[in-house]
Formats: structure tokens, C-alpha cells, sequence
């Protein structure tokens, strides 16, 4: 209860801040997920899967143009036992620049595109994603690295943007990251009429020496109903190969059909197909809520299924 009357007071007194500038808002998706592969475990195959994720944000401007300002993101997922503030993203901006300190977004996470061939209402894809490891924007805790800090500097306008970004594990030297060590990401990203160009790596990924990833991709935009793009994935160790991604989405009335065909070169010891898919369905039944059904099937040749609904705020 305490935790929630902190939020509470937060969104009351955000309108009577007279030199901040204080906003609460996020996302909330529900529904059904089967999964092959965990009923393969003797798990139950069918459960339901939820996420509630808010974020504070909150900044005040300078006589001269500079806009200093943090956040902290809040997240309850169905299976989480509690939940808990994130680690804090504390930014500047001036004009098209920007620089992030602490739980920052990783360049290469945060590479325009990479994640353009997720589907359904949790937003994931088996097959498109990149396999290798590497450092994520944290919207619950660090984990087994209470030490991590990070530096993102990033220059964008609407038709290019780059970032450069540095991640250590351990800043303390405390120990806790072990062998691990620093995550050196940069990302770029073009915009040339209907065509976007994106480019990124990620070295060291997750901090794991001698993991170091690499990203492409396009998409062209036909026309306002349908994109179509291209993802190519070099997932850092060579056992996991190069994954290419073929994708598109097309809009009918209030409808957004997706899919992906992904091709991986990759030889791990689970793996048993070169080839994964998937197909969704998005319907939109406002502005910003959507019912979405997908299907996919992973390197592994297991299934996964969702059906539910997102909502944003």
C-alpha cells in the first residue's frame, strides 16, 4: 500500500509543480500465451501473462535552453512475486542533443528498427529478434549487478539519429560483475524520403568479451498501408550464426496484418530448423488501445501463441 499511495501523491502533485515539469504514464497488456516449448517441461502449456509498466518523469528547463530531468519506470509482470522502482535515468537535453547517465537505453537496444519484427500483444519475436546477448534499458533492477551504470550521448533530428553509449557492469569495483566488462554500443539511423536505413553493434555485449554483435536494416514504405523491411543480425558468438529477417505490416480499415520469415546459419545444440515465422493480427479499437493475436515458431521448431489486449496511458 505504500508503494501505491507514492504513485498516487506523485500524479496529485504533478499539476502544482510551478518549476517542473512532472508526467506519469505507460502501458498495461494482458492475455492468454501458449507456449510448446514450456509444455515440453511439463509445465502448463496455456496461462495467462500480464504486464503493468509506469514511468515518472520529471524535468525542469534553464534560463539558457538546457532541460535537466530523470526517470524511473515501475513494472508488475503476472509471474513477478513483487514490485519496485528502477534504477534511475538521469538526462540533459539541448536542443537535438541528449545525454543519459545510469540506467540509460543502450545504443544498440535502443537501434531504431531492431525490433521491428515483434508481434502480438507482448511484442515478441522468436525468430527476428537478435539471439546474442546485450545490455537492456532496466524497467525493474539491475539483478545480479547492482554496480551497472551506463553513458548514452545521442544527436537526433526526424530523419537521422546516432548514439554512442558505454555500460559497465561493476563501476564500483565491487566485484559483483565478475569476468564481465564494459559495453561499448553505437547506433545509426537514416531517413531518406520512404526509405530508413539503421545500423548498429553492440561489442562486448552484456559485457561478455569477444561478444560482439552487429545489426542492419531497411524498410521501405510502399505506401501508407504497407511497409516492408529487411533485418540482418550477426548474434556475436559464431555458434549462433547470422539471422535475416523479412517483414512487413499492412493496414485495412481498423486491421494491421504482420509477419516475418527469418533464416538463421547459426549451429547450437537445440537448434533443429534454419527457419522461423510468424504472423499477427492487430485490431485497433481506439487511439491507443488494440486487441492483437499472434503465432510464431522458433529455431527449435516450438510454437508460441498469444491473444489479449494493450492499452497505453
Amino acid at each position: 500500500m505504500k508503494f501505491f499511495s507514492m504513485i498516487a501523491m506523485t500524479a496529485a502533485l504533478a499539476p502544482c509543480a510551478a518549476l517542473a515539469d512532472v508526467s506519469l504514464s505507460g502501458f498495461g497488456r494482458f492475455g492468454l500465451t501458449y507456449s510448446e516449448a514450456k509444455k515440453q517441461d511439463g509445465e502448463n502449456g496455456t496461462f495467462l501473462q500480464s504486464r503493468l509498466r509506469l514511468e515518472i518523469d520529471a524535468s525542469v528547463d534553464t534560463d539558457i535552453g538546457l532541460k535537466f530531468g530523470a526517470k524511473t519506470w515501475v513494472q508488475g509482470d503476472h509471474n513477478s512475486p513483487s514490485w519496485g522502482f528502477s534504477p534511475a535515468n538521469f538526462y540533459v537535453e539541448y536542443e537535438n542533443w541528449s545525454l543519459e547517465i545510469g540506467n540509460v537505453l543502450p545504443a544498440f537496444d535502443g537501434a531504431l528498427l531492431l525490433k521491428q519484427t515483434r508481434l502480438g500483444v507482448h511484442a515478441v519475436s522468436v525468430g527476428g529478434d537478435p539471439l546474442g546477448d546485450f545490455f537492456i534499458l532496466a524497467y525493474r533492477g539491475y539483478g545480479r549487478l547492482p554496480d551497472r551504470t551506463g553513458v548514452a550521448l545521442n544527436y537526433g533530428t526526424r530523419n537521422f539519429d546516432v548514439k554512442l553509449s558505454v555500460v559497465d557492469p561493476d563501476q564500483i569495483g565491487s566485484g559483483t560483475g565478475g569476468d564481465l566488462t564494459r559495453e561499448v554500443s553505437a547506433s545509426v539511423f537514416y531517413r531518406l524520403n520512404d526509405w530508413e536505413f539503421s545500423a548498429a553493434t553492440a561489442q562486448s555485449g552484456a559485457g561478455v568479451r569477444d561478444n560482439d554483435l552487429y545489426f542492419v536494416g531497411t524498410r521501405y514504405k510502399v505506401n501508407d498501408d504497407l511497409r516492408i523491411g529487411l533485418n540482418i543480425n550477426d548474434n556475436g558468438f559464431a555458434e549462433l550464426g547470422t539471422s535475416y529477417a523479412l517483414y512487413g505490416d499492412y493496414k485495412f480499415n481498423r486491421f494491421t496484418l504482420g509477419s516475418y520469415v527469418a533464416y538463421n546459419d547459426g549451429d547450437w545444440a537445440e537448434k533443429v530448423t534454419d527457419s522461423s515465422y510468424g504472423v499477427a493480427l492487430r485490431y485497433d479499437l481506439g487511439p491507443s488501445i488494440f486487441l492483437a493475436a499472434s503465432v510464431q515458431r522458433d529455431y527449435e521448431r516450438m510454437t508460441l501463441a498469444d491473444m489479449g489486449v494493450r492499452f497505453d496511458f
